[in-house]
């Protein structure tokens, strides 16, 4: 969840509808400056449902025990939290191949805090008993993702997408340097802004 609490009463967004606002943002990508991601439809399910492995556990949220406030999902533990964002990976690998890897990948970089959206914010905070399990959770997904890359390169339509060497007459060079991945992490960013930080608005030049 994020929580809001600048002052009574305590405001709180669930992630699922997080994720639902980033979707939007991500049907209104690319302009005339720049175009849109494809497969367009893959980008849009990825923006909208990287966080859908919360559903369950949005449904009974735990507290923490020191604040006696709900887990944010930066302080959610680690182990709930493994859980909860693979389920959400597996349910979006079996409606979309390129979809499944893009959030894979966002779940990546939750725990990188070196690539946070907003450092401080929203990279997972691990406790020093937590990170053996931690790693163990990237080092799989490292593996999922390397999974659906091979999975994807046998798929015509996403082939280019997920593959870096093809033949030149399969290049698009106007589309060829421009990595995807960071496409959803963008709507993201601009969700979190529009409901974490009141009064903040993104920038038009991010």
């Amino acid at each position: 969840m994020i929580i809001q609490q600048t002052n009574d009463p305590m405001l709180v967004i669930r992630q699922t509808d997080h994720a639902i606002l980033s979707g939007f943002f991500a049907r209104e990508w690319g302009n005339d400056a720049f175009p849109r991601p494809e497969p367009f439809a893959s980008f849009c399910l990825a923006a909208a449902e990287h966080d859908n492995g919360w559903q369950e556990w949005e449904m009974a949220p735990g507290v923490d025990p020191k604040s006696f406030s709900p887990y944010t999902f930066m302080s959610v533990p680690t182990d709930e939290h493994v859980l909860l964002y693979q389920r959400g990976i597996d349910r979006v690998v079996k409606s979309d191949l390129y979809a499944g890897l893009l959030v894979a990948s966002h779940c990546m970089g939750l725990y990188d805090r070196a690539k946070a959206t907003m450092p401080g914010y929203s990279a997972k905070y691990v406790k020093s008993q937590e990170q053996q399990h931690a790693t163990d959770f990237v080092q799989r997904l490292r593996l999922q993702q390397l999974r659906l890359k091979v999975d994807l390169r046998n798929d015509p339509p996403t082939a280019f997408e997920s593959g870096p060497a093809q033949r030149p007459g399969n290049q698009r060079p106007d589309r060829r340097k421009i990595d995807h991945r960071k496409y959803p992490k963008a709507c993201r960013a601009r969700s979190i802004i529009l409901v974490f930080l009141p009064g903040s608005r993104p920038r038009h030049d991010d």
